[in-house]
């Protein structure tokens, strides 16, 4: 039995390790995004100096604190954005373990903050309640996450949230990261 020689194989490997190298440098080359392109796309581009991205979006953090009111839990925005909003559950509650699931919508009234000319917009809302009692966590609270993606009133919004949700005041406390494009 013969074996095939280095000097053989060393051009066949080197051939599809070029191919791959040319491959992924093309795939890093920096996109800019034109006047006529996806605002959706505008998410992909590069930061500004001021927070701001480049084609409108904007960075954001805030808190939201909110109480079970008739037409949704309704809070009180501050941070970057300023102003109220209203949450409601629409979906029937789903158990998965010990983590509550529900979708649903947000409306938000945005008064003021680092976003100019954001008035009111509209997201989904995709929540977790985690049920489990952990050290430090008392029973009647739920620790909250979840995220939020636009549906009216801005080209894009994805955020996400962690807070916590009180059973016996209906009361919750959420913050918020995330993309606002105008």
């Amino acid at each position: 039995m013969k074996f095939i020689s280095r000097s053989f194989l060393k051009p066949i490997f080197t051939i599809p390790l070029f191919f791959f190298i040319a491959l992924g440098l093309a795939a890093c080359q920096e996109v800019t995004p034109t006047a006529d392109s996806d605002s959706k796309e505008a998410i992909k581009a590069p930061y500004a100096t001021n927070g701001e991205l480049t084609s409108g979006c904007y960075t954001v953090s805030f808190n939201v604190v909110f109480q079970e009111g008739p037409a949704g839990a309704e809070g009180v925005v501050s941070g970057d954005l300023e102003g109220t909003s209203t949450f409601r559950v629409e979906s029937n509650i789903k158990m998965r373990g010990n983590t509550w699931y529900w979708v649903g919508s947000a409306d938000w009234d945005i008064t003021g903050g680092s976003i100019p000319g954001l008035n009111t917009f509209s997201t989904t809302i995709e929540n977790r309640n985690i049920t489990t009692d952990r050290p430090g966590s008392p029973a009647i609270i739920f620790e909250n996450m979840g995220r939020m993606h636009d549906l009216s009133g801005v080209h894009k919004a994805k955020l996400t949230y962690k807070g916590t949700f009180d059973i016996p005041t209906l009361t919750g406390d959420w913050d918020f990261r995330g993309v606002i494009c105008i």
